[in-house]
């Protein structure tokens, strides 16, 4: 359909021409699967440090979190990308610098920020992360 599209409005003699989206939203779209017996877990540490950091500091959270009842997934995080699709630009973002800091302090340092997120993972069975723009 959209090829019999594209080959119309070419076909009519008119140039196609380069279009940008204006203003589009980016997401990050993480879709988590834990091991079995341990989403408990994992949703305790997001709620009791992951979370509780970003409120702390005023930092935005998930654009959404979804807690799965069907399906492969348990859990899917929605993100914003503050700068859009720049944002992949960063090897750590401003907004995640911040956050990097803020728990390091909220938790008594590196190592046991380290520990934390090392337990946090060791709940994890598989993840998968998309990219999306929002659809208008």
């Amino acid at each position: 359909m959209w090829t019999l599209f594209l080959f119309t409005s070419t076909a009519q003699g008119q140039e196609t021409k380069a279009k940008q989206f204006e203003n589009p939203q980016w997401f990050e779209i993480v879709q988590v699967k834990y091991k079995a017996g341990q989403k408990e877990k994992a949703q305790a540490i997001i709620k009791d440090h992951f979370m509780a950091t970003g409120m702390e500091s005023n930092l935005p959270g998930p654009h959404m979190m979804l807690d799965l009842v069907s399906g492969e997934w348990d859990m899917i995080f929605i993100w914003e990308l503050e700068e859009g699709i720049k944002t992949l630009d960063y090897e750590i973002s401003p907004t995640g610098a911040k956050f990097r800091d803020a728990f390091m302090k909220k938790v008594g340092g590196e190592e046991k920020a380290r520990e934390i997120w090392q337990e946090y993972y060791s709940y994890i069975q598989d993840w998968k992360t998309e990219l999306a723009r929002k659809w208008e």
